[in-house]
């Protein structure tokens, strides 16, 4: 039995997670489903703060099947590889599956964002993106 507002375990063999610094919020990914965490609110360090929900429900896509879908046909629906929040200018949320990446648009690391007002948008291939990576197998 759950505790009320709380929904269970974080599941094991993760994909991907982030800390939210400002809300003290981890998301964490595993295949299509991203869990929040507040480690404020549990002293037993396990319980979700909200329901599990589709990583759509939480970062839909912003132009339907065409930012939810690359070029390639690799989604993020299903799960990502990666989330990399970037903590300096232009401090964006991308989401990164395979060779692609999608960026969150309405996300902002000083917490003054609606979370019903996010919407992801497909903007190529990572290593187009961060293409001074210095250990990035990029082709040339």
């Amino acid at each position: 039995m759950f505790r009320p507002g709380h929904f269970g375990m974080i599941p094991d063999n993760l994909d991907s997670a982030f800390f939210e610094y400002n809300t003290k919020v981890i998301y964490f990914f595993k295949g299509s489903m991203v869990y929040k965490y507040d480690y404020k609110l549990s002293g037993s360090h396990s319980c979700c703060i909200e329901k599990p929900r589709q990583i759509t429900s939480v970062f839909p896509p912003m132009n339907g099947r065409n930012d939810l879908h690359a070029p390639s046909g690799e989604t993020y629906a299903d799960g990502v590889d990666s989330v990399y929040l970037s903590w300096s200018a232009p401090y964006q949320l991308h989401l990164i599956k395979g060779e692609e990446a999608w960026r969150v648009d309405g996300y902002s690391i000083f917490g003054q964002y609606n979370e019903a007002n996010l919407r992801v948008r497909y903007v190529g291939k990572w290593n187009t993106i961060w293409h001074y990576l210095c250990e990035a197998d990029c082709p040339t």
